[in-house]
């Protein structure tokens, strides 16, 4: 639930002549048990938006968008915040300094307080700087999603008087929803996961294969289990085939270039080909690879391709089409010291030009 479909679903609500709530807003994250869930616990950046754990109920990545503007004549720095959540304070330690505008966080320092609900920023932010911005996320799932909906709902013309409660609802056999707001089909949801690397929403995607295949709660270790049955009972080799948590936020996952490639082989037979073939970024025109390759390059708009990066890591997978016609499943799976800084895609782009020649 992106800022735009929560607006969406509200206005929704209030075309259907709903005003005023009176009493809490109750929030079912029931669906989904994530344990424990650390977002510090792979490299210590709690704040990044790729460390968000999953919840059931998840309003725009629990993210908020910051913009930076100095203030040359005042010294100070102009912090704007979307969404405006009310429950969210912001403190302003920053000063303008002259300079161009580099420098890591652009000399942007944010110290959260324990609940994250309150940020200090401090730092001296450079003059040269017309407008910065950066996306962090910001207090917990529940109350980020009670901050989002408050602001839209008022937003839209509606009145909303109470808090917000957790609750696991148990609907009786005669209870109909007033209201229903369906989310994504299932291809536009992994489309926007393999286009864009969104490991959330690939994490909410092993939850949901969990609650489905083995009954809610969806959980990470059932969610192994269903993904590694599945590739027994069509014959795929899973030997040493290791997930971890469903997304690529892992130093313990393991798989071999020919089991990847079994995955591809096996999705391209299958009647949903088209789909899962136009989920992935197509070489110079979108997703990850839109920069990789000048639209004019040969390659451009050849090849499907899933890419992976972490510090020391490099990969891609997908498909190639290839000059004579043929299509081929491609994989490479890069682990070595510093491989991520662009000896890895260096390595890639041989491996894809030759395989476009075949």
């Amino acid at each position: 639930l992106v800022t735009e479909r929560v607006w969406t679903m509200l206005r929704a609500m209030r075309r259907q002549g709903l005003r005023r709530i009176g009493g809490d807003l109750l929030i079912d994250d029931s669906y989904f048990d994530v344990g424990g869930d650390n977002p510090a616990a792979f490299d210590r950046q709690p704040l990044r938006s790729y460390n968000v754990v999953p919840t059931a109920l998840m309003m725009n990545f629990k993210v908020v968008s910051y913009y930076f503007e100095p203030e040359a004549d005042a010294g100070a720095v102009r912090i704007r915040f979307d969404p405006e959540l009310e429950n969210l304070k912001i403190v302003n330690r920053l000063s303008v300094r002259n300079g161009s505008c580099r420098g890591y966080q652009r000399g942007i320092a944010i110290i959260p307080n324990d609940a994250f609900d309150e940020f200090t920023f401090s730092g001296r932010f450079p003059s040269g700087c017309e407008v910065y911005s950066m996306t962090r996320s910001a207090l917990d799932h529940n109350e980020y999603s009670y901050g989002l909906f408050r602001e839209i709902w008022q937003s839209v013309g509606g009145e909303f008087e109470g808090g917000w409660r957790n609750v696991a609802f148990e609907p009786g056999p005669d209870d109909e929803p007033w209201f229903r707001f369906d989310s994504w089909p299932l291809a536009d949801v992994v489309a926007r996961v393999n286009k864009y690397s969104n490991n959330v929403m690939a994490r909410h995607l092993l939850l949901t294969v969990a609650a489905e295949m083995r009954g809610a709660p969806g959980t990470t270790a059932n969610g192994r289990r269903a993904v590694v049955e599945w590739m027994i009972e069509r014959g795929i080799d899973a030997q040493g085939f290791e997930i971890t948590n469903g997304a690529g936020l892992s130093r313990d996952a393991r798989i071999s270039a020919r089991q990847l490639t079994g995955l591809l082989r096996h999705a391209y037979r299958q009647p949903y080909m088209p789909e899962f073939l136009s989920s992935m970024s197509l070489t110079g025109l979108d997703g990850t690879t839109s920069r990789r390759f000048d639209e004019t390059d040969p390659l451009a708009g050849r090849a499907h391709l899933k890419t992976g990066s972490l510090d020391h890591v490099s990969a891609i997978a997908g498909y190639v089409h290839a000059r004579s016609g043929t299509r081929y499943a491609v994989v490479t799976l890069q682990n070595h010291t510093d491989v991520h800084r662009g000896y890895g895609e260096e390595v890639q782009e041989r491996l894809l030009r030759w395989v476009y020649e075949l």
